[in-house]
């Protein structure tokens, strides 16, 4: 499937709240991560990127789209878990190449973390 299906997206406050209230917080260095176990067979994402952390809207797009592909390209293993990223301010120095590594480490993580749950 191309793009990022609807289905895979966080519209709703109220799942946002719920996962800034009881999900499991992860911090790296330029992002937090929020997880939360979901009843579903896929993940669901949602973003939060301020103009605080990345000034140019041309840059917070390109975040968006990197961060959405990695998800996309990591479905099996997010299966069952609602996931929320807040960017920190200075996301906007990393290299595409850098943001989609430090994502990818950033999923191990939180699949590692809620199977020790």
């Amino acid at each position: 499937m191309l793009g990022f299906a609807k289905q895979l997206r966080l519209n709703q406050a109220a799942d946002y709240r719920r996962l800034f209230r009881i999900g499991k917080k992860l911090n790296t260095q330029y992002f937090a991560i929020y997880s939360f176990a979901n009843q579903l067979a896929h993940p669901r994402l949602g973003l939060v990127i301020a103009k605080k952390a990345a000034r140019s809207a041309v840059k917070r797009n390109q975040i968006k789209r990197v961060i959405r592909e990695s998800v996309r390209l990591n479905q099996v293993t997010l299966v069952g878990l609602d996931v929320m990223i807040v960017a920190y301010k200075g996301i906007d120095t990393l290299s595409k190449p850098e943001l989609r590594e430090y994502v990818e480490r950033g999923w191990l993580k939180v699949t590692n973390y809620c199977e020790k749950a």
